[in-house]
C-alpha cells in the first residue's frame, strides 16, 4: 500500500460547509459573477477567506504550498487553485 498526495481534509470541509450553510456561495456568486477569462470570483473569495481562517499567511504561500496540501481543490470541484485575474 502506498499513500500518495496526503492532504488536510477536515478543516477545509468544515469551512466549506459553513460557507455553504451561511449561503455565502449564492450571495457572492450573484454579486461577483465570472470574468470573461473564466475566473469564478466567488471561489477565489472562498479560497482566500478559508485560507485566512485556517492557516493565515502570504498569498505566495497560499498558491505555492497550502492549497496543494489541502483537499480544498476537491471540495471546490475544480482541481486547481482559482486565479485572480
Amino acid at each position: 500500500m502506498q499513500l500518495s498526495r496526503p492532504r488536510t481534509w477536515g478543516a477545509c470541509w468544515l469551512g466549506d460547509q459553513l460557507w455553504r450553510e451561511l449561503q455565502l456561495d449564492t450571495f457572492f456568486a450573484g454579486r461577483l459573477g465570472v470574468s470573461r477569462e473564466g475566473t469564478d470570483w466567488e471561489k477565489v473569495l472562498r479560497v482566500l477567506t478559508l485560507y485566512r481562517l485556517l492557516s493565515p499567511g502570504s498569498e505566495w504561500r497560499l498558491h505555492r504550498h497550502w492549497f496543494g496540501t489541502t483537499a480544498l481543490a476537491d471540495l471546490l470541484r475544480g482541481g486547481r487553485a482559482p486565479r485572480a485575474g
